[in-house]
């Protein structure tokens, strides 16, 4: 090993936008080529749901308090760096595209919405956050998307229940 080797480095910020914008793409965003099939009934019943555990582990670890502390870390000592409130406006653009630009969503793209609020909650909440920064700006993050989803108004009727049950799931959160 080298004395002069660094040890520990930062992915360019670039790479790390493009990795997300790829999981947008091909995860974020249903990847209709696994589940739009011919046969896909023959297999199961529910064809999203053989998808969800996907959705649960990627946007788990993206809200990983170690991971945003760290992604905190490295901006603090270098400015062109990804931080991590950037990388939450990102990521939260992107996983909740719908309620940005008033669309309705499909049940996959509400169990990705779902998931983003389950794990952010349960980020907030775990022993590991305490003190952290992570927790500070994921509270600002579910603060932000319980003002708008409580604000949210949608012609369609799924989509409104889900804003409202993701307002009212935040607000017990945050109480």
């Amino acid at each position: 090993e080298q004395p002069d080797a660094v040890k520990y480095a930062p992915v360019p910020k670039d790479r790390q936008k493009r990795a997300l914008d790829w999981l947008n793409e091909n995860l974020f965003k249903k990847p209709t080529w696994l589940v739009n099939v011919p046969y896909i009934f023959e297999i199961t019943d529910r064809p999203d749901s053989q998808l969800y555990p996907y959705v649960k582990s990627t946007v788990s670890s993206l809200l990983n308090v170690q991971k945003l502390d760290r992604m905190g870390q490295f901006a603090d000592y270098g400015p062109g760096n990804y931080a991590p409130e950037e990388f939450l406006d990102d990521l939260t653009e992107m996983v909740f595209e719908e309620l940005y630009k008033g669309r309705a969503t499909d049940s996959y793209r509400r169990y990705l919405q779902r998931q983003y609020v389950t794990s952010a909650i349960e980020t907030v909440n775990s022993r590991l956050a305490e003190g952290t920064d992570a927790r500070t700006l994921l509270l600002g993050k579910l603060t932000e998307l319980q003002k708008k989803t409580a604000k949210a108004k949608s012609s369609d009727t799924a989509t409104q229940a889900h804003w409202t049950d993701l307002s009212k799931m935040i607000e017990k959160a945050l109480k």
